[in-house]
């Protein structure tokens, strides 16, 4: 039983270096400001953001997820568990916890270097670095899916 949960906080942990490591490249965009990405999920202009504002706005970017991973999302952001994402929570789950230096993104590597990486079979074709925000939203939904068929 330890030993199932020593993993299951690994996994945890890993997850959270991964996700900062995505918002620190999404903070760096140079497309990218919180206040517009805000407006342009909430586009209903309800204050909130819910999993059917989500969906809109994912499938405007051309992803499909599911009605599982759209309430997951929202209920990993949301702060007083009403499913709804208000614009602080929003933001306080979009925007990195420090400030993205090259020395962070190494020690975010380190971090993730210390697990052995799954092979990639030898047909695969490695994926370009994303530098648009749409790019790196679809890279999310791309590892989010990859995660929950294993």
């Amino acid at each position: 039983m330890e030993r199932a949960l020593k993993a299951l906080i690994q996994k945890e942990l890993k997850l959270a270096v991964q996700s900062e490591m995505l918002k620190q490249q999404l903070a760096c965009c140079y497309d990218f400001n919180i206040d517009s990405l805000y407006m342009e999920i909430d586009d209903c202009n309800l204050k909130y953001i819910c999993s059917s504002s989500l969906k809109r706005f994912f499938v405007k970017c051309q992803i499909y997820p599911n009605d599982e991973l759209l309430f997951a999302l929202v209920r990993r952001l949301d702060l007083d568990s009403d499913a709804k994402l208000t614009r602080a929570e929003f933001q306080d789950g979009i925007m990195p916890i420090e400030n993205f230096t090259k020395g962070s993104a190494g020690q975010f590597k380190n971090v993730l270097a210390k697990e052995p990486k799954p092979q990639r079979p030898a047909t695969a074709v490695p994926r370009p670095k994303p530098t648009k925000m749409s790019n790196i939203l679809h890279g999310i939904n791309t590892a989010q899916e990859r995660d929950f068929l294993k």
